[in-house]
C-alpha cells in the first residue's frame, strides 16, 4: 500500500483521552521511507518473552522523563534503532 493512501487515514489523537499513567502506556513511531517503505523492528528472541521474536514498530513503554506519548515515540525510536525523529 502507497504512503499516500496511508497517511490519510491514521487518526490524529493529540485531542484523544487517553489512558492513566499508573495503567502503564506505550507509544511507537510508524517511519515511512520516501521508496513506500516502512521502519521495523525484530525482537530479541528470549524464552521468557511473549513477544520473542515478533516484528515491531520502534518504541516502548512510558517513562517519567516524557512529557507525553510522542516524546515516549521518540525517545524509545532514538534508543532502539539509533535513529533522531524531529
Amino acid at each position: 500500500m502507497l504512503i499516500s493512501q496511508i497517511i490519510p487515514n491514521l487518526q490524529n489523537t493529540r485531542n484523544t483521552e487517553d489512558v492513566p499513567w499508573e495503567a502503564g502506556r506505550a507509544s511507537v513511531a510508524i517511519i515511512f521511507r520516501p521508496d513506500n517503505h516502512i521502519c521495523m523492528i525484530r525482537r530479541a528472541q528470549k524464552e521468557s518473552d511473549y513477544w520473542s521474536g515478533h516484528m515491531a514498530f520502534p518504541g516502548g513503554r512510558e517513562e517519567v522523563i516524557d512529557h507525553d506519548l510522542q516524546r515516549t515515540a521518540l525517545r524509545e525510536t532514538e534508543e532502539e534503532i539509533g535513529v533522531t525523529l524531529t
